[in-house]
């Protein structure tokens, strides 16, 4: 899962935002492979993707929400409506 990524990344000294960006491409990826609805996969993964971050540090989300900013197709979109 995005949130299981994200732990696993601070745990081995990874860049989260990264592992984040990652974690969410891959979950699009694998509901695409099965014709599913990637708009709402993408805002759960977004979703889930800052909750693990928050479970970190403040640093940690400000890293991530950056990174899904930049790195996400529709992120920006859906940070701002959070």
């Amino acid at each position: 899962s995005v949130k299981q990524a994200i732990h696993s990344a601070k745990n081995v000294g990874l860049d989260v935002g990264s592992v984040a960006v990652e974690a969410i491409k891959g979950s699009i990826n694998g509901v695409k492979q099965v014709g599913g609805d990637t708009i709402s996969a993408t805002t759960n993964s977004v979703i889930a993707a800052i909750e693990a971050a928050g479970e970190i540090s403040i640093e940690s989300v400000k890293a991530v929400k950056e990174a899904i900013n930049e790195g996400v197709e529709g992120g920006k979109e859906i940070l701002s409506k959070l």
